[in-house]
């Protein structure tokens, strides 16, 4: 009788198969970003010194390396040719062949071929066709004109019942979601969740892991700045999956198959919550990555050797942190943790001063703390059971003053002369996004900068605006603080899509809440 491979053998091949890192944008740098960036950079140049033939690197993979940065010109022409090759052959569609080894009857390996279209590799195609097509559209192809076939057809339209490998729809989400097709994105969620997701377990791919829940939970994090809250049941539930496999120094991929401590695992842990935005989980995850499993001499991660049980610098355990890496960069390590020392208590009356240390960089600052009133809550009416439209209001024990409660017109219960304090509203936040127009022949010369007000129109937010870019060109950055946007010397003609997110921090009163839109740049 045929033995199949082990469940732990066929993890690792599907985990080698399909990658992605979300392009990183231009931020301000900081010590951790620059260390970030280091081994990006060095964990690529691994896995390119390790690939036998980088003319035949999977499409995934090629997309991985370019996403991370790396200068992929030397194989560009070779990656057209194969590609258009392939859609020659088979009538406008991708299709990949595969090998499925499995043991036979005298106990030696053998192995058979087959053919297979995965919306995964679709995915990986369109967003490194729009990246070179954003660079340079007088020279290269886009995906939906290459070479007279449009690759977002077979794309949009696949049979969801024919992804069989979950770990697929993390890349097609990012790709919908790139396109600007966000019901698309609903639509492949929906189907992840629906045929692959259970409550308290995670992804079901071959079992449940701690890197299948990795997968998963990235896969809603890409999702999230367009759609919110809307899965958060879910993202959740992917979290509390996620610490169930961790450990005190990383993460293990299952308690039967891979109960040990890993980097494969550690990597995506980090990744699903980079890609959340929740960076002290995060940080904590990268924080033993980085000291438990990084070669710093040869950017390499390490995984066991089959053999010894030694640890050793592995291609797939670099791909997995390689991914993770991307995530977390492009969307937290330019954010610092920050540890609080309060030097100086405020007063109602006067300024306090806290301390600031972040716990990844070691960057420390100070901040004044805003004169701070020790309030009570007042009922301006008797005590009833209940009063509709009752008013309440806050009054500091220290100086008296008065300050009227954001819920003052809300049905209130009131006890004994107290009421409760009411929970915060929605914030008002709208935003909404414009068209820009840039001059190519300006740009020819320098940079042109447009004020945040051309681009967008951003009103009744609550609490201090941010703005952070979160895809798009690499040549166009968003600033931070003042949401201006900067067009590079040197992009050349073409309209560009770049989402943007924003966020209002919200106030005592009102919630924080962050939306993100898109923001047309005409170059003419």
């Amino acid at each position: 009788m045929k033995k199949v491979l082990s469940l732990t053998l066929a993890l690792v091949m599907l985990l080698t198969s399909f990658s992605a890192v979300t392009a990183v944008s231009a931020k301000e740098q900081t010590p951790q970003v620059t260390a970030v960036e280091t081994q990006i950079e060095k964990a690529a140049q691994f896995i390119i010194n390790n690939t036998y033939d980088m003319n035949s690197l999977s499409y995934p993979d090629y997309w991985l390396l370019l996403s991370s940065g790396v200068d992929m010109s030397a194989y560009k022409d070779d990656y057209f040719a194969r590609l258009k090759a392939n859609l020659d052959k088979n009538d406008g569609k991708i299709i990949i062949e595969g090998t499925e080894w499995y043991q036979n009857e005298s106990g030696g390996w053998e192995s058979y071929s087959y053919s297979y279209e995965d919306i995964s590799v679709y995915a990986a195609v369109i967003m490194t066709l729009q990246d070179y097509y954003e660079e340079d559209h007088e020279n290269n192809p886009s995906s939906t004109d290459f070479y007279g076939y449009d690759i977002t057809v077979p794309f949009e339209s696949f049979d969801l019942s024919k992804i069989t490998n979950p770990y697929s729809y993390r890349l097609a989400i990012e790709a919908s979601i790139r396109e600007g097709n966000n019901e698309y994105a609903d639509t492949l969620v929906k189907d992840m969740i629906l045929r692959f997701y259970t409550l308290g377990k995670g992804l079901d791919n071959w079992g449940y892991s701690c890197d299948n829940a990795g997968h998963f939970l990235t896969s809603l994090g890409v999702f999230s700045d367009c759609f919110g809250d809307k899965y958060k049941k879910y993202s959740d539930d992917a979290e509390k999956v996620i610490k169930s496999y961790t450990r005190e120094n990383g993460a293990i991929c299952d308690e039967q198959y891979a109960p040990d401590v890993n980097a494969n695992s550690t990597a995506l842990a980090m990744m699903g919550f980079a890609a959340m935005g929740d960076y002290d989980n995060a940080y904590w995850y990268y924080d033993k990555l980085i000291s438990g499993f990084y070669n710093a001499e040869t950017g390499a991660f390490l995984a066991p050797n089959y053999d010894t049980g030694v640890l050793e610098d592995n291609v797939t355990a670099t791909k997995d942190a390689l991914r993770a890496l991307g995530y977390y960069k492009n969307n937290l390590a330019n954010c610092h943790t920050w540890e609080q020392e309060v030097i100086k208590p405020a007063t109602c009356t006067q300024a306090g001063l806290v301390k600031l240390t972040c716990k990844a960089c070691g960057a420390t600052k100070t901040e004044l703390i805003d004169p701070s009133h020790s309030l009570d809550y007042v009922a301006a009416k008797a005590a009833s059971p209940v009063a509709t439209g009752n008013k309440a209001y806050y009054s500091c024990s220290a100086c008296g003053k008065a300050f009227k409660d954001a819920g003052a017109t809300q049905e209130t219960t009131v006890e004994a002369e107290t009421i409760a304090k009411t929970a915060k509203y929605a914030n008002t936040l709208t935003v909404k996004g414009k068209t820009a127009t840039f001059k190519a022949k300006s740009l020819k010369k320098k940079a042109q900068t447009i004020d945040v007000k051309k681009a967008l129109a951003v009103s009744k937010a609550q609490g201090k605006v941010t703005y952070a870019k979160k895809s798009g060109n690499k040549k166009i950055t968003v600033n931070k603080k003042t949401g201006k946007i900067t067009v590079k010397k040197g992009l050349k003609k073409g309209t560009y899509k770049v989402y943007v997110k924003v966020t209002a921090a919200g106030n005592a009163y009102y919630k924080a809440s962050a939306k993100t839109v898109k923001v047309t740049i005409k170059v003419k």
